[in-house]
């Protein structure tokens, strides 16, 4: 059984969700071989879906219908919703979400250890841990939890982090590898600032790991690729193909001598691209053969195209530590710290700076790579300080988080936080 539970937080989160699993059960309905490692023994997915509206879940639940997959797949069975939203607000979702409601018929979820029923009246917080439990009790093996949320708005970020704080708690020993998607520079909220803010330092206190998944980068790269306008749904297509080329079984991590995956790609990549609790922000980057598929020099020109990302991404710092996944029946072993030698600077304290995955099985040809840069640290965390801490001088819509319990004190606590990650990075480049 997979060795994770995922956990999609707010409207971003379920966004990508639908994409994430739409692709995962259709890749799998090809390949059954590792079928199991993202299905329960029901053949539900591990997964629940968290928001403070309805909209979007049902949007989800109709797309997985009209897929007409033969796997069952009931979103609303592993949905939960609240009474009211957040209004973009981190401290209303951190510390006052309202009661649950779940959006199945009868407020229930089936256990392989018979009916149990959730209290109606239990608050968000409580009701998604029952439901989080369950989950967990319905596993043959457990690692740890895939959190996928937006840092900008009030749910994701801000519920999303509360739950991060609680689940270190109850599991301590588990793995916590948390996906944020970063809003776009030119603004989404008057408040992105001080949400990133908060959420980023919760979750750097309480995750292993920290995925950053950055709209404009996205949309800078999308843009140069394909022609006319580029939609969120292309972005959020992107996004979860990237998280499936680094989270999806690979024969690197699969036992040679007949055995199954349990699904420990997530937490291997903890340990080699963010052993150090300091350094824990990871961006990813994403090629994948064209559609319909060529087969004229098709690795060649996907590896001209990855080798131009990876430069791209990593022209601003350095590189502290990085993984390769390459996915293809035809790939052949490349030496990559080779390659990338001249595209891209490592920092000299790592002797080993480049680790490499393959999956021969797959039938679609893929190489996605993740990274930790220093740049996550010294340009991104810095941006987000520096604006926020302007806002809050100014007093800036302080007294919408006053409101819900997040004082100057939380506030100032908050920036010593992200100022220590600041140093810390800036120390890995020097």
């Amino acid at each position: 059984m997979m060795s994770v539970v995922h956990l999609h937080i707010g409207q971003c989160g379920l966004q990508i969700g639908e994409d994430y699993w739409l692709k995962a059960l259709k890749r799998y309905q090809v390949d059954n071989d590792n079928g199991h490692v993202l299905l329960q023994m029901d053949r539900n997915p591990r997964a629940l879906f968290i928001d403070s509206e309805k909209k979007v879940i049902r949007h989800f639940s109709r797309r997985i219908k009209a897929s007409k997959l033969p796997i069952k797949f009931n979103v609303l069975e592993n949905s939960i919703q609240s009474r009211t939203g957040c209004g973009s607000n981190w401290a209303l979702g951190h510390n006052k979400l309202p009661g649950a409601k779940i959006m199945g018929d009868v407020p229930n979820l089936k256990t392989g250890f018979g009916q149990v029923y959730l209290d109606p009246d239990s608050t968000m917080l409580q009701t998604c841990l029952d439901s989080i439990r369950l989950k967990i009790e319905k596993s043959e093996t457990f690692s740890g939890f895939l959190g996928f949320q937006s840092l900008a708005g009030g749910t994701g970020s801000g519920f999303g982090s509360r739950l991060c704080e609680e689940l270190r708690d109850i599991y301590p020993t588990a793995y916590r590898l948390w996906n944020v998607v970063t809003p776009f520079s030119v603004g989404e909220s008057p408040t992105q600032n001080y949400n990133q803010l908060l959420s980023m330092t919760s979750l750097y206190q309480n995750s292993d790991g920290i995925m950053l998944l950055e709209n404009d980068a996205v949309l800078e790269m999308l843009s140069a690729k394909q022609s006319g306008s580029v939609s969120m749904k292309d972005i959020n297509s992107h996004m979860a193909d990237a998280m499936l080329g680094l989270f999806a079984p690979t024969d690197s991590l699969t036992p040679s001598s007949g055995g199954v995956s349990i699904g420990m790609e997530p937490w291997e990549l903890c340990r080699s691209v963010a052993p150090m609790p300091s350094l824990k922000l990871l961006k990813s980057r994403h090629v994948s053969e064209p559609s319909p598929p060529s087969q004229a020099n098709v690795w060649t020109k996907m590896t001209r195209s990855f080798v131009g990302q990876v430069k791209q991404a990593s022209i601003n710092g350095k590189t502290i530590s990085s993984l390769i996944v390459a996915r293809g029946q035809d790939y052949l072993s490349v030496d990559w710290k080779q390659k990338l030698k001249g595209q891209v600077k490592f920092v000299s304290w790592n002797p080993f700076p480049v680790d490499i995955w393959e999956d021969n099985k797959s039938k679609k040809r893929s190489l996605t790579y993740c990274s930790n840069l220093t740049s996550s640290g010294t340009q991104y965390c810095s941006k987000v300080l520096e604006k926020s801490k302007i806002m809050f001088k100014s007093g800036a819509y302080l007294h919408w988080y006053e409101r819900y319990g997040t004082n100057k004190e939380v506030f100032s606590e908050s920036f010593d936080v992200m100022q220590q990650v600041v140093d810390s990075y800036k120390e890995a480049e020097s």
